[in-house]
């Protein structure tokens, strides 16, 4: 079905022929206006209207120039307005949607069952990491200051070394003396 008329049949109308008639409206109100202006300043001097009316069409025709941009976006919000997207479906068409039998539905049913007991057992995951996160959050300060003792230690270690290699050579150097 074509979008306008789809539109015709959900509205009554489509945008285009909306826009079509609001045009036209007001092409002859200011027509049927202009016209008026034309009669009452010529006061039934033939030559007085007949150059008013040349002029009248001259005018009619600026002022529906001046007036397109206000028409267009005027046109533009019919048209976000009065526009009915593709996903909706109206009434006639219901007949073209799926239609569930019993078995459909069980395996939605299934399916839905399944999804809740992976969420459930996801849930006491997520839980059980949450408290073992926060037991390693309690020793956390434990293991940085047992971490810092480590660097410690190692720092005397090395220093004792180095003042074990200058120990023996020290021994070594008094027995070379003695020998």
């Amino acid at each position: 079905m074509d979008k306008s008329e789809y539109e015709i049949q959900h509205f009554n109308f489509s945008v285009e022929q909306f826009s079509l008639e609001r045009r036209h409206y007001l092409t002859k109100i200011l027509s049927l206006s202009l016209q008026s202006v034309v009669e009452k300043l010529s006061m039934g001097n033939d030559e007085t209207k007949e150059f008013l009316i040349q002029e009248k069409e001259i005018v009619q025709r600026k002022m529906l120039e001046d007036m397109e941009k206000y028409l267009c976006a005027i046109e533009e919000i019919d048209r976000s307005n009065f526009t009915i997207p593709e996903y909706v479906l109206l009434a006639t068409d219901y007949g073209h949607t799926k239609q569930y039998t019993e078995e459909d539905e069980s395996e939605v049913d299934k399916k839905i069952a399944s999804m809740k007991r992976e969420f459930l057992e996801n849930s006491v995951m997520i839980e059980s990491i949450k408290v073992e996160n926060s037991k390693y959050e309690e020793i956390r300060q434990h293991v940085d200051d047992e971490e810092k003792i480590i660097v410690q230690v190692q720092k005397v270690l090395d220093r004792m070394d180095t003042q074990w290699e200058k120990a023996k050579q020290l021994v070594e150097e008094t027995q070379s003396m003695l020998h």
